[in-house]
């Protein structure tokens, strides 16, 4: 397996920062605590380029603002499988501007793929089986398991060559411009209004079927 970078440290971020600003791409996955929280929380932000591969712990104490002017900026494609999911996740906690684009889900739909999940998807296109059996680990439990960090980072190693394959289909089939602009749609119009803040916990039961037949 291709080395990876735990983070837990800022000094181990800005450096692995400032080697990302010189990145063609990043491919960008999440891990949650969607299977363990009423809320979600994000756990981990896995990232692979050119040379660095880095899964990061979302929960440390971390100024990741530098990565933020890196999601946002357009010199750098972002590589995602299934984007408004990941997006999601991050604005709910960082409220970043993400630019430029590449949603390997969306493009498995547009070239008409039996499956759009990752898993094969990766079959298809790089011939490599990806374990899953780590899908629903609770990411919030620390240590983490190399188990665990071998799976989260695998998540993204295989994204770019995966797009790019993809990128060259979609032109052959005369369906890429079609597919970029569906891809700026979808982004430009994600909807984050319920990800902003999270609700008074002391009111959360409002929100059971039938709440307002019930006495507080």
């Amino acid at each position: 397996m291709i080395e990876y970078i735990y983070i837990d440290r800022q000094d181990q971020l800005d450096l692995a920062i400032s080697q990302l600003d010189k990145a063609d791409f990043l491919s960008v996955d999440t891990e949650s605590s969607s299977f363990y929280t009423y809320y979600s929380e994000l756990c981990l932000i896995q990232i692979s380029s050119n040379r660095l591969h880095l899964v990061i712990d979302a929960l440390a104490s971390l100024d990741l603002s530098g990565l933020g002017k890196l999601f946002n900026g357009l010199s750098i494609l972002k590589i995602f499988h299934d984007a408004p999911a990941d997006m999601t996740e991050l604005h709910r906690r960082y409220h970043w501007p993400i630019h430029r684009i590449f949603d390997t889900h969306l493009a498995a739909k547009y070239l008409n793929h039996e499956s759009c999940s990752l898993l094969a998807l990766a079959k298809y296109y790089i011939g490599v089986q990806l374990e899953k059996k780590e899908q629903k680990s609770n990411w919030l439990k620390r240590p983490l398991s190399k188990s665990q960090l071998d799976y989260a980072h695998l998540d993204t190693l295989y994204l770019q060559p995966i797009q790019d394959q993809m990128t060259a289909s979609l032109k052959k089939s005369n369906l890429y411009i079609e597919f970029e602009s569906e891809m700026d749609w979808l982004v430009s119009n994600l909807d984050f209004t319920n990800t902003k803040e999270e609700s008074d916990p002391a009111n959360d039961w409002l929100k059971v079927k039938g709440a307002s037949k019930l006495l507080p």
